[in-house]
């Protein structure tokens, strides 16, 4: 999968290795979604059409439970490429607006110029989890994933957000990883029955 996206990224843009690696932690959560619905359909015998199934053996999803993907979920693992994408941007985002801020107060503070993203360091901006104070500092710069994700609506409000964090951080440890905060996003899309949550349940309706 990596050598699929790097390969697709090589055609069409000219910065590929800052690309790559800027998304790479997206790939794994996405090719994990495309595996589990390999699972679940194996538990609970999910079928995404009323084609008959000998003569669409090749779309069916692999029946060994192995942690490859078939035809048919590779064609869901290229929209869950971009929507994982979409989740780490958001979560990224965050982090960085409410690190950059955190900064440019402890500065102020000690009477320093300066401030914002420009001065996190190379650990900050490849750390996948964000604190309670990120979260709340940065939810204004959310943006349009407020529009996009069920789970986010009004959550650049500071009540929703620290309700949203407190749901997200589930073992309590005032910070959040990426994984938890794409959980989070997941079921709630599936709770409220949206597209995109009936892709992440598997139960979305597919024509060959």
């Amino acid at each position: 999968v990596e050598s699929f996206v790097y390969n697709t990224l090589e055609e069409d843009a000219s910065d590929v290795g800052w690309l790559f690696m800027k998304y790479k932690p997206s790939f794994h959560a996405a090719f994990t979604n495309a595996v589990q619905l390999n699972k679940m359909a194996r538990e609970q015998e999910i079928t995404y059409d009323n084609h008959d199934s000998d003569n669409n053996a090749d779309m069916n999803f692999t029946d060994d439970g192995s942690d490859h993907i078939s035809f048919r979920e590779f064609r869901m693992l290229n929209a869950f490429l971009c929507v994982y994408a979409s989740m780490l941007e958001t979560f990224t985002n965050i982090r960085d607006h409410g690190q950059a801020l955190k900064s440019h107060k402890q500065q102020n503070g000690h009477n320093h110029s300066g401030g914002g993203i420009m001065n996190l360091n190379h650990d900050d901006h490849d750390r996948l989890y964000l604190t309670k104070s990120e979260w709340i500092d940065g939810r204004e710069n959310i943006g349009e994933a407020e529009s996009t994700f069920v789970a986010l609506k009004n959550a650049s409000d500071i009540y929703t957000a620290r309700v949203v964090f407190k749901k997200m951080d589930i073992h309590e440890l005032n910070r959040v990883s990426f994984l938890e905060f794409c959980k989070y996003v997941k079921e709630a899309e599936i709770h409220a029955k949206t597209l995109l949550g009936k892709m992440f349940a598997g139960t979305l309706t597919m024509n060959p």
